[in-house]
C-alpha cells in the first residue's frame, strides 16, 4: 500500500514538473543550478532531482520512470557529467 502511494506521488512530480514549461522556467534562469538542469534532457533532470533532492532510492525511481535500475543508473552517470560540463566555471582567456 505505501509503495503504490510513493509511485503516484512520484509520478505527480513528475508530471509537468521537469517540463521546459515547468517551476523551473518560471522564476528564469537566475540561478546557475537551475539553468544547468534546464540544459539536461527531461529524464536526466528528473532522475537528478529525484535523487539529489528528493533523495529516492535508485529502485523507487524505477518504478516512478517505469525503467530498470540499469537504465536510472546510466541516466543519472550522464547527468551529473553534463551538471559537472554545464556548471564548469567560464575560463579567463
Amino acid at each position: 500500500m505505501v509503495k503504490a502511494w510513493k509511485k503516484r506521488v512520484l509520478r505527480e512530480k513528475l508530471r509537468g514538473f521537469f517540463s521546459r514549461s515547468g517551476p523551473l522556467e518560471q522564476n528564469e534562469t537566475s540561478d546557475p543550478v537551475q539553468a544547468a538542469l534546464l540544459g539536461l534532457d527531461a529524464d536526466e533532470r528528473a532522475v537528478v532531482v529525484l535523487r539529489e533532492i528528493e533523495e529516492c532510492s535508485y529502485e523507487d525511481i524505477a518504478d516512478a520512470l517505469q525503467c530498470r535500475l540499469g537504465q536510472v543508473k546510466s541516466l543519472l552517470f550522464r547527468a551529473r557529467a553534463k551538471l559537472q560540463i554545464l556548471l564548469r566555471p567560464e575560463r579567463a582567456s
